[in-house]
């Protein structure tokens, strides 16, 4: 009876604790279910579109690899289905005139089709993210795969002029100058995503083209037979070239012929991994986002228990025990905290939309709200049971302790601020509104003061955890060096020895280079784990790669791995691993840890370095192909690479530019500010709650106030002044703690990614910061302020 009392008389209080706690509940049960949603978008999307694991292409026409029995392929055990199709060189006019061929390397893309409608409708099943699907009767449509369309900038609408050799062209050497086989157009009517042609793909972004296409221009143009595979597993891909390598290549396999095979299952494990490090991500956030929560949130439950306990020395002198008054006030948190958690459910679905994020909200079979059941019931339930925990806490202390409250009003002592201020002649709306915000008051006018300015420093901390996150993010992705490039760039490429010779001396006699190594990159099993190995051999200068704990290998018996890698194989730096390569052991320490930089596939954290002897002792055959060089200082890298470009010819020279996996981080670099506004709201949400809780409670101080002469601009004024005191507090405890925190999240964060923990905080978010809270405080202050101007003095002191 008395909790229903108690909520019907404070109902508005006890519905804006819940408000605010499902507002908080919500930002981070949909925080956790947008990490979840993240990495399981692509596991959905390879289901949804029937993915064949395995792709097989044949020569035909002779180019140098091997022709595959198709019918002996498809009839392997570990097959449940097959498709097939044929891509096309053709020559394409795009509408801004820009030519698309497979055969140049600036513009890499192929044309698909197949002759019965199963493949891309059936396996493979494309997902059409733009337009419609092209009709299988309609010679002339054509759907392009999204990365075709983001590299050539084409759109639904747009027109393909297509020119494809004839047999006879072939035979001579395509070129788009002279062909005279068929020439027509190809409409663009759809944007369109598959598994095998996703970041990072093995495959060419690829037009589909239709089973009328195909019946058509197969036998008037050259074209590549291929093959679909859907597999059992993906583990089956490995045994099924092994028994195509041995058994089913037409005139039977030699050395010199090779299966031509898309393995999607290790396209699809890079795609995962770059997918999970957004969720890392979005976990971090969410963790950041809990913690701020519960504290900020447990401060406001713990503030309106202390202010509605007024009671409770009257109803323990009518009779009810402190375990009843107990209960009375947890019954009404524990109401408070279903409707809560019922708000926070609500709220996590509210946004839900927000997510996935990147490559995944691409290919979202399922996009729009999301009902992630177990995420929202555990999250519901978490919200109703910290409600509870922190209720419990608040009311020990008020309904369990009878003397609490009066011991707390023994020890008040005035503010040595507000007496400072008053002392030096401060405006007394000033002084006022100091000592509201500093000084806890006595009896029914008392506020918790330590509780509210704790809620409003770990509001400003979180904001500053927040841009400081933020900040460190950019600074990765515009630092290659914290991701593994400790040179200007590399050479690189499968060149022949022939080439490779030429390559040192040219490093040598070029004046501009001050340093460079010379070596290759494998894949070696450590502890039954693959892992990409990035080896080089220093030949003039001393550039050693980036270590993060122990030294560089020198010996042929040392190595360094990724923090990732380290964790991989469970070892340590200091141990010894076994690496065998055709059943013969090496014995190699693990003398450092290191972050490799994206060049042999490796992402960072998941490489390994070792020296080129070292490898070449395990595999005498391997290629010497990737070179590093750094400049000299004051040479302009550009100008440099144009340099060497001009000496090397066709060979690859790439400067430090790509940060392979980071560079998805890109894609939740806003992710810490969309945090830091809703924090925001949420600290905005607390401070209203703060003052208005305030004015209610000083009601009788500010009728004394007005009764000695405040006007209402004064009384006013004293509120401003209480927000801004508590604002400046917040500040100047909550930034300084902000860029702690923030500099521990992401030195934690890329501890898990393998890269350098190098945080950097923007002086920029920090001064902005202040101005802003100060006047978001303020303008906040505005709605008590008016209330408490309209203060009714004769009112409030006939009722006390």
């Amino acid at each position: 009876m008395r909790a229903r009392a108690e909520l019907r008389a404070r109902w508005r209080s006890s519905l804006g604790l819940a408000l605010v706690i499902g507002l908080a509940g919500g930002l981070v049960i949909g925080a956790a279910a947008g990490a979840r949603r993240q990495d399981a978008t692509f596991p959905l999307f390879r289901a949804s579109e029937n993915t064949a694991q395995l792709g097989i292409a044949n020569s035909g026409i002779g180019f140098g690899f091997a022709n595959v029995n198709f019918d002996y392929a498809r009839h392997l055990p570990q097959v449940t289905d097959s498709a097939v199709f044929a891509f096309y060189i053709g020559f394409i006019k795009a509408p801004g005139g820009q030519i698309l061929t497979p055969i140049s390397d600036q513009n890499p893309i192929v044309s698909f089709a197949g002759p019965d409608g199963h493949f891309d409708t059936v396996l493979d099943k494309m997902l059409i993210i733009e337009g419609r699907a092209a009709h299988p009767d309609s010679i002339d449509d054509g759907v392009v795969s999204y990365i075709a369309a983001q590299n050539y900038h084409l759109k639904v609408g747009d027109t393909l002029q297509y020119s494809l050799p004839s047999f006879k062209d072939f035979e001579e050497g395509p070129s788009s100058l002279h062909l005279t086989g068929p020439r027509f157009s190809i409409h663009i009517v759809g944007v369109e995503a598959e598994s095998y042609e996703l970041p990072p793909g093995l495959g060419y972004p690829s037009i589909h083209l239709t089973p009328a296409f195909y019946r058509k221009y197969t036998s008037l143009s050259p074209s590549f037979p291929a093959l679909l595979l859907k597999l059992k597993h993906d583990s089956d891909v490995p045994p099924v070239l092994d028994a195509i390598q041995k058994n089913g290549i037409e005139g039977g396999a030699s050395a010199s012929t090779r299966v031509q095979a898309f393995n999607e299952p290790q396209n699809a494990t890079a795609v995962r991994r770059n997918i999970h490090i957004q969720a890392i991500a979005l976990w971090l956030l969410a963790l950041l986002a809990g913690v701020t929560s519960l504290l900020v949130v447990g401060q406001a439950i713990v503030r309106q228990s202390y202010v509605e306990s007024d009671d409770n020395p009257a109803l323990r002198a009518l009779g009810m025990t402190s375990g009843q008054v107990f209960v009375t006030a947890l019954t009404r948190v524990a109401l408070v905290g279903v409707v809560g958690g019922v708000l926070a459910a609500a709220v996590a679905i509210a946004v839900s939309p927000l997510t996935p994020i990147g490559l995944p909200r691409l290919i979202d079979p399922r996009p729009g709200l999301s009902f992630d059941v177990a995420a929202l019931a555990i999250g519901a339930l978490a919200v109703f049971g910290a409600t509870i925990g922190v209720g419990v806490l608040a009311e020990v202390r008020t309904a369990m302790r009878p003397g609490a409250r009066a011991t707390d009003e023994s020890r008040q002592r005035p503010s040595r601020i507000a007496n400072t201020l008053a002392r030096s002649s401060f405006p007394p709306p000033s002084v006022a509104g100091v000592r509201m915000a500093l000084e806890t008051g006595h009896g029914r006018t008392s506020m918790p003061v330590r509780s509210t300015l704790f809620g409003a420093i770990i509001g400003i901390a979180a904001l500053m955890t927040s841009f400081g996150f933020a900040g460190s993010l950019g600074h990765l992705l515009k630092t290659p060096r914290l991701v593994g490039w400790n040179w200007s760039g590399t050479i690189g490429d499968d060149f022949d020895g022939e080439d490779a010779s030429q390559v040192i001396p040219i490093l040598q006699s070029d004046s501009d280079v001050a340093e460079f190594t010379g070596g290759g990159g494998s894949t070696l099993q450590i502890r039954g784990v693959p892992i990409n190995i990035f080896a080089q051999d220093q030949i003039k200068g001393r550039m050693a790669p980036i270590i993060l704990e122990g030294h560089a290998p020198q010996a042929v018996d040392e190595i360094a791995l990724g923090t990732r890698a380290l964790r991989d194989v469970h070892a340590h730096v200091g141990d010894v691993v076994k690496i065998i390569v055709t059943k013969t052991p090496y014995e190699f320490r693990i003398v450092g840890r290191t972050v490799v930089p994206p060049i042999t596939g490796s992402t960072g954290g998941d490489g390994a370095f070792m020296t080129f002897q070292a490898l070449r002792r395990m595999q005498p055959t391997v290629a010497e192909d990737i070179y590093t060089f750094r400049f000299a200082e004051g040479v302009s890298p550009v100008a440099g690479r144009a340099k060497l470009k001009q000496q090397v010819g066709d060979l690859a020279v790439a400067l430090s530019t790509d940060f392979g996996d980071a560079a998805n981080l890109r894609r939740v670099i806003n992710l810490p500010f969309v945090l830091a506004g809703l924090l925001a709201l949420l600290s905005a949400a607390t401070l209203i709650h703060i003052l208005l809780t305030a004015v209610r409670r000083r009601a009788r101080d500010l009728a004394i106030l007005r009764t000695l002469g405040f006007v209402g601009s004064q009384v006013r004024a004293a509120v401003a002044w209480q927000a801004t005191t508590l604002v400046l507090l917040a500040l100047l405890v909550g930034i300084p703690l902000g860029i702690a925190a923030g500099r521990w999240s992401w030195t934690t964060f890329t501890n898990q990614l393998g890269y350098v923990p190098e945080p950097s905080v923007g002086l920029a978010p920090v001064l902005l910061t202040i101005p802003a809270a100060l006047l978001l405080g303020n303008l906040i202050a505005t709605l008590p302020a008016r209330a408490a101007a309209r203060t009714k003095p004769a009112l409030v002191l006939r009722a006390e």
